[in-house]
């Protein structure tokens, strides 16, 4: 079968900067955003493509062409928001009226996701004629506005996760395709024949604190994995969903292993290689996105592959204690 093409379009570029606040330029972020985006839906098998990979202008209608010629499966144009008096904050996803329920549920599980893993407030799906890279495109596509870019906290949010922003916008296209990491790495071995014996949950507990409270990875992707091994098929993470997966984990049919059933990585003999390294010699993936797993698995809940991140995950190894996915 034939790779998945998606589009990325890094909006603006040339003398077009986009929105400017604080001596930054949304073109430079939009930039940063789709070069490693696009490198993490490459790992996942997909033929990723950037409508531009420099500082260059491209007028919008022919963004949308340059998808339309390589008869790209989606289309995402990146974007930053700007608001009067600085005042508008949070994540939100533009698509045409008439798009189909695939761009729908798409550029909703963009926006949930987004807000939920670093806090930016979901502003929601909004709808509209007016913007030509989505009236000229023949293919699904979206315009996604990660945040404000005039608005300090969304700004220090972005700061802090940028790496991890990525990697997510990279992740919501391959869970909406079905694809999976393309990976060398050692199977994890088999989870132990016993269901989890999962705890009730507290009255005021989420699904997300529940699965966290039961040693569960309650990352987007696994949820979603979870949701079609039990015949939840297009998850987004709607609270329907969620409260029918919850009702088959706890009925033990969860397939996860709780935190006293872990399997753990085998401590590499050469103690003197770096974690990618180390990850490489016991033959598992040491990818950016498959990293980003291990490091959820074992606590870190935003990794951006920090050297402090990297050293708790080595430490770990070494010890022979690090938890799989």
């Amino acid at each position: 079968m034939s790779r998945r093409i998606i589009h990325l379009d890094a909006g603006h570029g040339g003398h077009d900067p986009g929105a400017v606040a604080n001596g930054r330029r949304e073109k430079d972020i939009t930039l940063e955003i789709a070069r490693a985006a696009g490198h993490h839906l490459r790992e996942f098998g997909a033929d990723a493509r950037l409508t531009r990979n420099s500082d260059v202008f491209i007028p919008v209608t022919e963004r949308a062409q340059i998808a339309n010629r390589a008869g790209a499966d989606y289309l995402t144009s990146i974007h930053l928001n700007a608001s009067p008096n600085a005042a508008g904050h949070g994540v939100e996803v533009w698509i045409r009226p008439n798009a189909s329920r695939f761009v729908a549920d798409t550029a909703a599980m963009m926006c949930n996701e987004i807000s939920r893993r670093f806090g930016l407030r979901n502003r929601g799906v909004r709808h509209t004629t007016g913007f030509g890279i989505l009236n000229t495109a023949r293919i699904g596509a979206m315009l996604l506005e990660v945040c404000f870019i005039d608005h300090a906290g969304d700004m220090a949010i972005y700061d802090r996760n940028r790496a991890a922003i990525a990697r997510c916008v990279a992740e919501v296209h391959a869970t909406r395709f079905g694809l999976s990491r393309t990976s060398k790495a050692t199977p994890n071995p088999p989870a132990a024949s016993t269901a989890p014996n999962l705890s009730a949950p507290a009255a005021t507990q989420t699904f997300v604190q529940w699965m966290q409270a039961n040693g569960m990875d309650s990352s987007f992707a696994n949820r979603a994995r979870l949701a079609r091994q039990h015949g939840i098929m297009n998850y987004t993470g709607t609270a329907e969903q969620n409260m029918r997966l919850w009702n088959l984990l706890r009925a033990g049919q969860g397939g996860s292993t709780p935190a006293s059933a872990r399997q753990f990585f085998p401590a590499p003999a050469n103690r003197n290689l770096g974690l990618v390294d180390s990850l490489n010699a016991i033959r598992v993936d040491s990818g950016m996105a498959h990293r980003g797993r291990i490091a959820r698995a074992n606590g870190i809940a935003h990794y951006a592959g920090t050297a402090a991140q990297n050293t708790k995950l080595l430490n770990l190894l070494r010890q022979g204690r690090l938890a799989r996915p």
